[in-house]
Parts: C-alpha cells; structure tokens; sequence
C-alpha cells in the first residue's frame, strides 16, 4: 500500500523482470476464483495468465483446474486470458498447455489484441474462443476511421472462425453505438 505496486501495470511490469511471472499468476489465479466462488453459477469468469507460466509451468494448468473445483466452480465456466505481453518461452509446452485446457474443458481468449506480442501465428497457435480488443482501438472509435477499421476487421475474422470479439475500454455512448455498428456484440465498460 501507498506505492505505485498499487496499480496493477506498475505490478506486473515488476513480476516480469523479477521473472516470477509462474508464482504471482498462481496466486493471483487461486485468489480470485477463490473469491468468485459465492458468484451466480450462471457468470463465465476470466483468469489473466502470462504465456510464461503456461511454458514454464508445466502444472499450471493443473493446479488452475484445482483452483476451480477448490471453489466449486466448473472448468466450463473458466476462460484462460493469455495476455499479450510476453511470448511464451517455450512454444511446444505452451501449445501442450493449450491442448490440457481445452480438454479440461476451459475457454481461450487473446487478451489485448492489436498490441504487444498479439499477431496472426499467436491467433492461429491459439484457436482463441474470444479475441479481445485493446481499448486503444476502442477509444474514440467512433471519431477514427482507422480505428474503426480494427474491430470490424477482427469482428469478421472472428465469425469467421466462431469465436466472440470483446471491445475493451468502451467509455461512452457514441463508443458503444460505432463498436457494435462494425459488429461487435461484447463489450467491456461502461
């Protein structure tokens, strides 16, 4: 408390050059299942995680599944977040880990889409259930045809593929009405 670790960016850039990515997500992920545990059966929950841990890790993905049932919650209800900030270390155990959460019954999202390590090999690798829009394409999306461009490419790209686009970061109503005008029905904010 009272220092700038408060705010999560500050945090994590922190965790990644201590390089201990593996033991904060393991925390991180634990507690807020843990604390999601009393939510509506009903609710889909989203865990952030470092392609790191899943290459580095070879139980995360067991000790993510723990982590729901210790909750009483159902794998089906979980989506694995791989955040855009660093490539995983290891592209063979990250794809292997892949392959566990799906079979354990989790959904895949890219979180972040347009920015850091996001790009089409990741997209591909992935076969991501839901793609999400950084807010920077977001915002002011309705002011900005080249910012408009984005969702609507990513909207097609996933009915293309059946995966669900999620706008991030949309902060106002003439937002909303441009994001879902490019066909995007999911958003996250206001």
């Amino acid at each position: 408390r009272g220092t700038d670790l408060e705010q999560a960016g500050f945090l994590f850039d922190r965790v990644r050059e201590q390089g201990i990515e593996v033991e904060v997500d393991r925390l991180c992920t634990a507690a807020a299942l843990q604390a999601a545990a009393d939510l509506p059966p009903w609710l889909m929950l989203d865990v952030n995680v470092h392609p790191s841990t899943r290459s580095r890790d070879p139980g995360s993905v067991q000790d993510l599944a723990r982590s729901a049932h210790g909750a009483g919650i159902d794998t089906m209800r979980v989506t694995d977040e791989i955040v855009e900030s660093s490539a995983p270390d290891d592209a063979d155990r990250f794809a292997h880990a892949l392959v566990e959460l799906r079979e354990m019954g989790f959904k895949l999202a890219l979180d972040d889409i347009g920015l850091g390590h996001s790009n089409l090999k990741r997209f591909v690798d992935v076969e991501p259930d839901y793609f999400k829009i950084d807010r920077y394409f977001v915002h002011h999306v309705e002011r900005n045809p080249y910012r408009l461009a984005v969702p609507a490419s990513v909207a097609e790209l996933g009915r293309r593929v059946g995966a669900r686009v999620v706008a991030e970061g949309v902060e106002s109503d003439a937002s909303l009405t441009a994001t879902l005008r490019s066909g995007i029905c999911l958003v996250q904010g206001i």
